[in-house]
């Protein structure tokens, strides 16, 4: 916002000669044929030309149009730079979101197989469970250390997402 704001202040200044027009219009008007030869000539340009603070005018103008063309550069590489921000951000999501997804179907896993195998085979031998039929149990941890090993290695191929090894 700041840099368009700059660049309005610079492209005003510039079409406006730096406000010369008012106080000066034939230096206006030379300045202007200065930048652009194909305007018409006007009354008292020459005179003005030879003015002592013309050149001073002349330049001020000048940085004024250099202004707004690095500011035009500026705004467009800033605007770049957001849309390439927004990108990671997009991709940071999609990657949360694919662990996840694989975490959700690890736990689902977890859940499932074992109520999968109780189903099948029924829970009357096992139930209530205690010290003896521990045994049951063993699916459950084994499939929640498969799913806690594939969430903590799987996503992603760089460090970022993966449990730190500690050195």
């Amino acid at each position: 916002m700041a840099v368009s704001r700059a660049r309005e202040g610079a492209t005003e200044d510039r079409r406006g000669g730096l406000n010369s027009w008012r106080s000066a219009p034939a230096a206006y008007h030379a300045q202007r044929r200065l930048q652009d030869p194909t305007l018409p000539r006007r009354p008292g340009a020459r005179k003005a030309r030879r003015l002592s603070w013309f050149p001073i005018l002349d330049a001020g103008v000048r940085q004024c149009e250099a202004m707004d063309r690095l500011l035009a550069e500026e705004s467009t590489l800033l605007h770049q730079l957001l849309d390439a921000a927004a990108s990671v951000s997009v991709a940071r999501d999609a990657q949360a979101q694919e662990t996840f997804t694989l975490v959700a179907t690890g736990g689902g896993v977890l859940i499932g197989i074992p109520a999968l195998i109780i189903a099948l085979y029924g829970a009357t031998s096992v139930l209530p469970i205690n010290t003896s039929n521990l045994v049951v149990l063993l699916p459950v941890a084994a499939a929640g250390l498969l799913a806690a090993l594939l969430a903590a290695f799987l996503p992603g191929r760089q460090r970022i997402g993966k449990v730190a090894r500690s050195r």
